[in-house]
């Protein structure tokens, strides 16, 4: 049996991960709105609708926000790429829409924004250890579904100098490379069908 703290502990939860959210949404609409450098605490705190200390309570400074906002933007871009790779549509579909719902859809969203490359210019100061727990997630992700397809082929990808980590990560790389020529994303999608049909050469 609970005792009285943690009834009142368990209770508090649902309330505290509301508060989260309608803060992080807050922050959200603020850098998108006006950039990351004009933002204050004090217009989070207006925007989520509670006082300066209880967004304290929560978050030391608008970078926590920031590093808290990628957080949850990747966590759930990567959950979203993880059902699709496991769906029944042809690998290269899956992959590309892994791709899309993985990042391409959140960052088209952010460079849309008048603010968008400051925004951008944040991460890796900010977020670089999120970052990389993202992209171990998705090379996880596309390594297991090119696997899995490799292996119902009946194919030895080590035999063609391949591994299924290093088709991944050669996906993944060669994106990064598309993102830092280009801020169009739709060379972005384009670039990733590219890379996609160059993988799937491997499991031909």
């Amino acid at each position: 049996m609970m005792s009285k703290e943690q009834f009142a502990s368990a209770g508090d939860a649902a309330p505290a991960r509301e508060r989260r959210n309608a803060i992080l949404d807050a922050g959200l609409a603020m850098f998108m709105r006006y950039g990351f450098n004009r933002v204050t605490m004090d217009d989070i705190a207006q925007a989520a609708g509670i006082s300066r200390p209880a967004l304290y309570r929560d978050f030391r400074n608008k970078a926590d926000i920031y590093a808290a906002l990628a957080e949850r933007m990747l966590d759930r871009a990567a959950a979203a790429a993880e059902v699709v790779l496991t769906g029944p549509a042809p690998l290269g579909e899956r992959l590309v829409r892994a791709i899309e719902v993985g990042i391409l859809d959140h960052l088209a969203e952010i460079s849309a924004s008048p603010h968008g490359a400051e925004i951008l210019e944040r991460k890796e100061e900010l977020t670089g250890d999120i970052v990389a727990g993202w992209r171990e997630r998705m090379t996880t992700a596309l390594a297991r579904a090119i696997g899995v397809e490799a292996r119902a082929r009946r194919l030895d990808l080590a035999r063609r100098g391949f591994s299924e980590r290093a088709l991944a990560e050669s996906i993944l790389d060669s994106l990064e490379g598309a993102k830092h020529r280009s801020s169009d994303p739709a060379e972005w999608r384009a670039a990733t069908a590219r890379l996609v049909t160059l993988a799937l050469l491997a499991l031909d």
